[in-house]
C-alpha cells in the first residue's frame, strides 16, 4: 500500500489554542493491546489495521512491541448536548502516569484543567456553568493539557505529578472555530 502526504501553505485554524505537549496517534501498526480500554469489555475501543491489501509486503519495524502499554480509562466524558462537559478526577499520590485519550476523533478540544465551570442552576459546577451563562470555556479553563481530538485513540501523555494527590477536571469542548461536538475523551492510566 503506497501512501501520499501532500503539504500545503494554509492559515493553521488552531494557531490560536496553545500546543503545550506532544501528541502521539495510536495507528494500526501499533500493537492492538495499545488502544484505549475503557475497563469493559462491552465498550473497549481498539484501534485495528484496516489494510486489506492481503500478501502485501509488511515491515519489521511495524512489528507490535510485546512490551507496549495499554491506557485503560479511567474518567470519561462527552460533549453530547452541550458544547462542553467536565469530570473531576483525584491525581493519584504516589502519582502514576496518565494520558488524554480522544476515545473518538470528532474534532473536539479534549483537556485536563485546574478548574470547572461556575454553579449551574442544578447546583452542581461543571464546565457547561458557562454555557448556562452565555459565555465560552476556552476563556475561562486553565488549561494543564489539551489536545484537538482528530482521530480515534490518539493518545497524549499528561505529566500531572506537581498535582498528585489533587482534584483536577477532565473535559472536552466544541473547537473554538466551530465543530467538535459529540467528542469522546478521557483520563486514562497505563497498565
Amino acid at each position: 500500500m503506497l501512501t501520499v502526504l501532500l503539504a500545503c501553505a494554509t492559515p493553521d485554524p488552531e494557531a490560536h489554542i496553545p500546543d503545550r505537549g506532544a501528541s502521539s496517534t495510536l495507528t494500526g501498526t501499533e500493537d492492538p493491546e495499545l488502544a484505549v480500554d475503557s475497563g469493559s469489555a462491552d465498550t473497549a475501543t481498539t484501534v485495528e489495521d484496516d489494510d486489506d491489501d492481503e500478501g502485501a509486503d509488511e515491515d519489521p519495524a511495524d512489528e507490535p512491541t510485546p512490551d507496549a502499554p495499554t491506557w485503560v480509562c479511567d474518567e470519561e466524558i462527552r460533549n453530547g448536548s452541550e458544547i462542553c462537559d467536565d469530570a473531576a478526577f483525584g491525581v493519584p499520590d504516589p502519582y502514576e502516569p496518565r494520558a488524554l485519550v480522544c476515545v473518538t476523533g470528532e474534532g473536539g478540544v479534549g483537556y485536563v484543567a485546574s478548574n470547572t465551570g461556575p454553579t449551574m442552576s442544578d447546583g452542581i459546577a461543571r464546565c457547561q456553568g458557562w454555557e448556562e451563562n452565555g459565555q465560552d470555556a476556552w476563556d475561562h479553563l486553565q488549561y494543564v493539557e489539551q489536545l484537538t481530538c482528530g482521530y480515534d485513540g490518539q493518545v497524549l501523555e499528561v505529566d500531572l505529578e506537581a498535582w498528585r494527590g489533587q482534584t483536577m477536571w477532565v473535559g472536552v469542548h466544541d473547537h473554538p472555530l466551530g465543530g467538535g461536538h459529540m467528542t469522546h475523551v478521557c483520563i486514562a492510566h497505563q497498565e
